[in-house]
This record gives structure tokens, sequence and C-alpha cells, in this order.
């Protein structure tokens, strides 16, 4: 049989949010489908085997036996809005499994949020490889967003999900290609306030870390060893590399500033704004930043300071929000 190798840039990726945890909806390309780049998507069969090593005149063991199965899998997506206000590309499963919760006002806007436990939705994932198609249903993760002035926002997700084997029927030949709309990371008009300070900052990178804990739960009477994947629990985090203004003004927040508000829990209210067209217009709103640490760093000769904040809240579910208009 002569060989025909599997390209990894004819890959396509296709998302469903489940109504109830791993229940294997059917995907529909034509309008779940959504762009992935760089390695478009790694899956790794997670197996627990047990290698006792029996009695035996040899060093080596015996077979081993295959204990509990899962997926974790693992894709790069930019973030983007719909074609239209009130609609949402269809890669939110994705940041939905992370422990997000949509309100969608029709024809307006897409607001997210941090779920409550009740909330919580699983996403089955599949991706076509150039033939073979891996799917996981009962999928929950973490992603990490990442912007710099070179390159839009983009999402790295992380998660793991229920065990099927993979197929080589070409489930979604019919999908046709998809759009990108996202928007560069400039002129953002990203803000830090501390009461009536504020930050005046050359701004080098950014960087969201949703902080996710996935957990399984254990359970021999399943096939695979394993009822379902579950969010234990989060500690979101914000990075944000900036130039130091060796000449800040009276009410801007300046080096020595980050060092006494990092000790005396003074925390930021961050905001910035990625504009694009009706529907590709993301504001996001941080309203307490805890910072944990401020490391300096040189970038091109320029003397920087990379702040890590702990993204805090006083009333649940206030943590973060970010929503497309």
């Amino acid at each position: 049989m002569a060989f025909a190798e599997s390209r990894a840039i004819k890959s396509l990726a296709v998302c469903k949010s489940e109504a109830t945890y791993g229940e294997d909806p059917a995907l529909t390309p034509a309008t779940q489908a959504f762009l992935t780049y760089e390695s478009p998507d790694t899956w790794r069969p997670l197996v627990d085997f047990d290698n006792t090593q029996v009695h035996s005149g040899s060093r080596t063991n015996r077979l081993s036996t295959p204990g509990k199965q899962r997926i974790e899998r693992r894709l790069k997506f930019y973030l983007q809005g719909g074609t239209a206000a009130g609609t949402a590309d269809p890669q939110d499963p994705m940041v939905k499994c992370c422990g997000i919760n949509v309100t969608n006002v029709p024809a307006t806007s897409n607001t997210y949020k941090p779920s409550t436990i009740a909330q919580d939705t699983s996403t089955k994932l599949g991706v076509e490889h150039d033939g073979w198609v891996v799917e996981t249903p009962g999928l929950f993760g973490n992603f990490v967003m990442r912007a710099t002035q070179f390159t839009p926002m983009t999402v790295d997700f992380t998660g793991k999900g229920l065990w099927k084997l993979p197929t080589t029927s070409g489930l979604y030949s019919t999908w046709a290609g998809g759009v990108k709309r996202a928007k560069p990371f400039i002129n953002v008009g990203m803000t830090a306030t501390a009461g009536a300070d504020s930050l005046v900052f050359a701004g080098n990178s950014f960087e969201f870390d949703r902080g996710i804990n996935i957990e399984e739960l254990d359970d021999f009477n399943t096939t695979t060893g394993i009822q379902k994947t579950l969010i234990e629990g989060a500690q979101p985090r914000v990075t944000i590399t900036w130039a130091i203004n060796k000449t800040p003004g009276g009410t801007e927040i300046d080096l020595a500033d980050f060092l006494s508000h990092m000790i005396a829990q003074t925390t930021h209210n961050l905001v910035f704004t990625i504009a694009g067209a009706a529907g590709n217009t993301i504001a996001f709103t941080f309203p307490q930043l805890q910072i944990i640490n401020v490391e300096p760093v040189t970038i091109r000769g320029v003397q920087h300071a990379r702040t890590t904040y702990n993204v805090q809240h006083s009333t649940d579910q206030s943590e973060f929000q970010w929503a497309t208009t």
C-alpha cells in the first residue's frame, strides 16, 4: 500500500458546548468550526499502567496492565468576536469550558465572566488532521491569553476530556474555511488606576492566565476508570511588562509605588479595549488586581518592570470580564 502523509496544515477544529457532561454531541463544521494556528492541535493519550515487578528469573517485567484512560488536548487560536454585535465566534465553547459564563444580549453584546459551579459547561472538541479525526467529549481546561504590539490576542488552551479513539472518516469535509477577524494589539488604551493615581506607561506585553486547576473523578465502574473531569479551583493572574518612566508625575504610579502598593495590598483597576468592527470590539476589565511580584527586565536597552498580579474579587464572579460589542 502506498504511504500518504497526513499534513499538519490541513487541520480543522470544531467545538460545541455540551448540554450535559460527556453527552458527545454531533459536530457541525459549517457553523462550529474555528481557526487554529501554529501546531493546530496536540492530543495525548493519558493511560495509567500497573508496572509492578513480579517474581521472575528476569529483571524485566511482564506485560503492564492498562488502567485509567483519558485524553489531553492543546491548541492555539486567536481571540476574536463574531460577525455582528451579539453574535459569538464558533471558538466560544473553548473558553466556556475554562470556567467562563457567557451572557448574550441579542444584536448587542456577549459578556464573559467567571462561571459559578452550577454554570460550569464542558465542551466537545474535534480536530481533523488531514484524514484522522480526534474527538474528545467532556472537556474542561485552562487558557492563557497573550498579546504584544506585534501580535493579536492569542489563546493557548490546555484541557482534559474523556477517552475516545480516533477515526479515519472525513467527518468535516463540508467546511469551506474560516475568517480571521483578530485585530492588532495596538492603541488599546490600557490604563491601571489606584484611587486617584494612574499608571502611564509604554506597554511591551500582556498575559492573562485563567489559572484553572483540572481534576478527575475516578470510577472503577466505567470502562475507562474515570467518570469525568472537573474544575477544582482557579487563581487567575495577569502579567504586564511595561517601560519604567524615569520622570513620573505627582499622581502617576511609578516604580516605587508598585513596591509600596504590593506591601500595602493596594489593588489596581485595569481596563483596555481592542477595537474592531461591530461584534468584534473586545473590552476587558480587571477591577481588583493585587500585585504579587515586580521583576526588573531590560528590553532593547530600556529598563522595564514585569508586574504580576493576582486577579482578586470582593464579590463572587466579579474578578474580571470581557465583552464583545
